[in-house]
């Protein structure tokens, strides 16, 4: 048994991941994903099912598109972005798509390039 089928059988008995999610997670080719603690990686992974109704298709989607999403801070950056969104009049499936699209939306800074750009769209 490989090192990934070890893994993907840990995380399915442990953590009640799908295999497909585990698919996202442990992958032949050398893994970012490998580089974020598990229990952070699928916090966010959960998130994102929850928030956006997505399947491990979607999943798989954004974490190829940008690894690096799971490497920001759920609380600081992806739900307050995520919020910010939503408030601004941004609908669920419409940010869902556009975030498995181009998942750097939510790298930006909040504070520093996001709400400066909409509050200058409202001007006009």
């Amino acid at each position: 048994m490989g090192t990934n089928s070890t893994h993907a059988t840990h995380l399915r008995t442990r953590h009640g991941t799908s295999a497909v999610t585990n698919g996202v997670i442990l992958t032949p080719h050398p893994n970012p994903c490998r580089s974020f603690p598990f229990p952070h990686r699928q916090a966010k992974l959960t998130y994102f099912q929850k928030t956006f109704s997505w399947g491990d298709d979607e999943l798989r989607t954004m974490v190829l598109g940008m690894p690096q999403v799971l490497g920001l801070g759920l609380n600081g950056n992806i739900k307050a972005t995520v919020q910010y969104y939503l408030d601004v009049g941004v609908g669920v499936g419409q940010l869902g798509e556009a975030v498995m699209d181009s998942p750097s939306l939510l790298a930006y800074s909040l504070e520093g390039r996001i709400k400066p750009r909409v509050r200058e769209m409202e001007e006009r």
